[in-house]
């Protein structure tokens, strides 16, 4: 997925704050060209749907982005979304932040 450095900055703050680890789910997992932050929910589908890229915002089910959108692309690279959500997990868990519980097990984070 094209995400430029500001939607990483803001992705990963986002995701760290909020606690929110990727999706592993075995359907999930086993088609991972989706999203890690998919949660398979149709009530809840986007876990980081109020951080979410640019490219996730331009992109409709029904429709394709005009060209003058795209442009705000232009800077962005591909992206290995699950490498990149895989990574943050290993940060948050190295900071002591656990998974089940969603809590801090380090003072100071």
């Amino acid at each position: 997925m094209p995400i430029d450095q500001e939607d990483a900055d803001k992705l990963q703050d986002y995701v760290v704050k909020h606690r929110i680890f990727p999706c592993k789910q075995k359907l999930i997992m086993e088609q991972k060209w989706q999203c890690p932050y998919y949660t398979g929910s149709k009530q809840k589908g986007c876990s980081i749907y109020v951080a979410r890229p640019k490219i996730c915002k331009l992109y409709q089910c029904n429709s394709r982005p005009k060209l003058q959108e795209m442009k705000v692309l232009k800077n962005a690279i591909p992206v290995d979304m699950w490498a990149f959500a895989l990574a943050i997990e290993r940060e948050m868990k190295r900071n002591g932040i656990n998974k089940e519980t969603r809590k801090t097990t380090k003072e100071g984070i």
